[in-house]
């Protein structure tokens, strides 16, 4: 059987009888010693992939080694014998992971002959640990890799550094207005050639740039489309996706935009093109007594594969790799109305663990059930919250107003008392580092030994609005307040602020 297992202060000990071991996932060399009625058996070292070619009963194994996640194969007969053993069709699984730092390519699986892996920026593979030190796979390029256990990738993460970044310039007129206020949002590709600017306030505004002619004018995928609601993501894997909704009322419910569809549209060319991706109807499959959207308009928010669609009484979770979906009803959940839903994130591929802030309580909760019963993550008011879109890192607006930031999915978090929030949060740079602005300064917030952290850069003379765009160089655009000038600003990043982006295929026997 494969066994998991940590190593503490060292070692890790487990009483388990058997003739065969192998070694499927470590951060390093081990030391592995077998011991069967307190004598030694085997005292050997080892490192992932090295099994024991003969039979040597055992019932207890040590392994020395560097702290962190360990996982072997200890039975009476072989990995390998009890690979050949399981019989049924051949098979494959598929899967898209985003890797920077350390991430889970796959887990464990004995009846997996191998993985096919496909990046298309460098990384390292290895077992629970894996850095710079690893296997290393170019940029695109393909490798298979023979194992069963669980496999991890690692991607360089950048460094910043906040004396060697600076303001760049103001540029006037840079935008269109749609771009602007609450309910503005854009996008600018990142060779800086295209630009897209929508407002999610009614309906279908989206305004397309290009540098070639320098003007703004109504993308025309949309031209002449309706729609109760309309927003837009740039995800990263390079695309972006739009979701338009049509929603209609089925009395007696009492509640409002309670039956309806969203269409999906992709763009695989920073928003010059698009084309109907998928279609959900969501009506057909919901129970509209359980529903209330009297705030129709869409939040949207990317964690792994998923793209969270976020209404007051709905929640959507669509998978951009396979496009399965699923709906949630407000009402359905255990303590909760037909109006409770507020930035709802899906967290995991399986669409069943998601946060969201309860619309009345004003708490972040979190559910690993599907949806049917919640607990609260912080336990005092949360106007806002932002999650990184592949890992669990948050920063939450609170009830003063301030900054807090958590590393851990929201488990725990750590206040920056002397930060204020004006409107939006600031954004995930990488490993639990977010940049955001105040006043009329660029600044970085992290947390190093439970203590909050804050630098700042030069300030400017413009009047700030929002929380601006990150390209992966570092180069952040920012709208001031009100108008269609933005500020331009550079962080000093070496390397990139981009993930991989790796697709995974295991074959199964």
């Amino acid at each position: 059987m494969i066994i998991n297992q940590s190593i503490r202060s060292g070692f890790v000990t487990v009483n388990k009888t058997g003739a065969y071991f192998s070694l499927i996932s470590a951060g390093g060399v081990v030391n592995v010693r077998l011991s069967e009625k307190g004598r030694t058996v085997l005292d050997t070292k080892m490192w992932v992939g090295m099994s024991i070619d003969k039979a040597i009963p055992f019932d207890e194994i040590t392994i020395k080694g560097d702290d962190g996640a360990v996982e072997f194969w200890a039975g009476d007969v072989s990995m390998n014998q009890s690979r050949a053993s399981i019989t049924g069709a051949s098979a494959i699984k598929t899967n898209q992971v985003k890797v920077l730092g350390s991430a889970k390519l796959t887990n464990s699986n004995v009846t997996r002959t191998a993985i096919r892996l496909r990046t298309d920026k460098d990384i390292y593979i290895g077992g629970a640990g894996v850095s710079g030190s690893g296997w290393r796979i170019p940029a695109g390029t393909s490798e298979e890799i023979p194992v069963a256990g669980t496999l991890y990738g690692y991607r360089d993460l950048p460094t910043l550094d906040m004396d060697g970044s600076e303001f760049l310039v103001t540029q006037a007129d840079a935008w269109h207005a749609y771009a602007s206020g609450v309910n503005g949002n854009y996008f600018i590709s990142n060779d800086e050639t295209i630009k897209l600017a929508w407002n999610t306030a009614a309906g279908i505004n989206i305004k397309l740039w290009q540098e070639t002619d320098g003007l703004w004018v109504s993308h025309p995928f949309f031209s002449g489309m309706s729609a109760t609601a309309f927003n837009l993501i740039a995800c990263s894997d390079g695309n972006l996706y739009a979701f338009r909704l049509i929603a209609s009322y089925v009395p007696p419910s009492g509640g409002s935009n309670n039956d309806g569809e969203i269409y999906v549209y992709k763009s695989t060319d920073n928003g010059l093109t698009f084309k109907q991706f998928a279609f959900l109807d969501w009506g057909a499959i919901t129970d509209s007594t359980k529903i209330n959207n009297s705030f129709p308009d869409m939040h949207l928010t990317e964690f792994g594969n998923i793209i969270s669609v976020s209404l007051s009484g709905l929640s959507i979770g669509f998978n951009v790799k396979t496009r399965a979906w699923k709906a949630l009803e407000s009402g359905v959940c255990t303590g909760y109305g037909q109006f409770e839903f507020k930035q709802f994130t899906w967290i995991n591929d399986e669409l069943t663990s998601a946060i969201n802030i309860n619309r009345t309580l004003k708490r972040l909760q979190r559910t690993d059930d599907g949806g049917n019963t919640w607990r609260t993550l912080r336990d005092s008011e949360v106007k806002q919250y932002r999650i990184s879109n592949f890992m669990g890192f948050i920063a939450i607006e609170t009830g003063t107003s301030k900054l807090a930031l958590s590393s851990d999915y929201g488990e725990s978090f750590t206040d920056f008392n002397d930060v204020s929030i004006y409107q939006k949060l600031p954004i995930h740079l990488f490993n639990g580092v977010w940049t955001g602005f105040s006043g009329n300064a660029l600044k970085v917030h992290y947390v190093v030994a439970d203590t909050a952290k804050t630098d700042t850069t030069v300030s400017t003379g413009g009047s700030g609005f929002n929380d601006g765009f990150v390209l992966p160089d570092g180069t952040i655009y920012r709208l001031q307040s009100g108008a269609t000038t933005n500020d331009k600003w550079h962080l000093s990043v070496s390397g990139d602020l981009s993930p991989a982006v790796v697709e995974v295929m295991e074959l199964l026997s």
